[in-house]
């Protein structure tokens, strides 16, 4: 008779190796208090994250603000105190901002142009807003004359920086117009370097100053002072 195989009770059948094939090590699975601390670490690893790009972003702002550049006004040629912008005294350069000076944009050169400097400028010096105004001294071949004037001797709405043709009619109380210190019948070009309320005990309106040829000035002047003059406002480029 054949005889039954049998096995002693408590015994177990052999363990599996599945899992040892799949190359998980049984010993070493995640427990509960391993996945709490990976929930734990979430938090901490996006804080720094968020920290790692906030840094990043500020150093590149920073960057940017400290390697802004802009285009500014400086003077190109030599310029005497008086003397009145052209645009040809103008070009531009590249500056850093956040330097400490406070140059005039490029953007405002047509704003500038036409204003007296108030003091000399050499060429490449920047062009600030305190550069510019009135001067007490006209450049060299220039002259600076103070015009009292009526309504309808001059423009409303005339200002420092326009261009003008002084238009003397009759004759002056220092002789006829044909005398030596007499402007020509001509217009004579000028510009206006100031505008001022006139004296509240005059019958005049304004005063306006026009700066001109040195050789002009004093006759204007005297036909300024006998009521004998206007102005005529008009482009750069017809005053040129």
């Amino acid at each position: 008779m054949a005889r039954l195989a049998t096995r002693p009770l408590g015994s177990s059948r052999p363990t599996s190796n599945r899992s040892a094939s799949n190359g998980i090590d049984p010993t070493k699975q995640c427990t509960p208090t391993d996945r709490r601390a990976t929930k734990r670490n979430v938090p901490l690893i996006a804080l720094g994250v968020l920290l790692v790009v906030g840094c990043a972003i500020g150093f590149s702002s920073a960057w940017l603000r400290a390697g802004g550049r802009q285009q500014v006004l400086v003077v190109a040629a030599n310029l005497s105190a008086g003397q009145v912008l052209a645009p040809s005294d103008l070009r531009t350069i590249q500056l850093s901002t956040g330097n400490g000076l406070s140059p005039i944009p490029a953007s405002e050169a047509s704003d500038v142009v036409g204003h007296p400097v108030a003091l000399p400028l050499i060429s490449g010096s920047l062009l600030t807003s305190a550069d510019l105004g009135p001067s007490i001294l006209p450049p060299s071949g220039q002259a600076v004359a103070g015009l009292a004037l009526k309504p309808g001797q001059y423009p409303p709405g005339i200002t420092a920086g326009a261009q003008v043709l002084v238009v003397v009619s009759g004759s002056t109380s220092t002789g006829s117009s044909s005398s030596s210190d007499s402007p020509s019948d001509a217009p004579i070009e000028a510009t206006v370097v100031g505008v001022e309320p006139a004296p509240t005990d005059s019958s005049d309106s304004v005063v306006v100053s026009v700066q001109l040829a040195e050789g002009n000035g004093a006759a204007v002047a005297a036909a300024g002072g006998a009521g004998n003059v206007a102005l005529v406002m008009v482009s750069s480029e017809a005053a040129s």
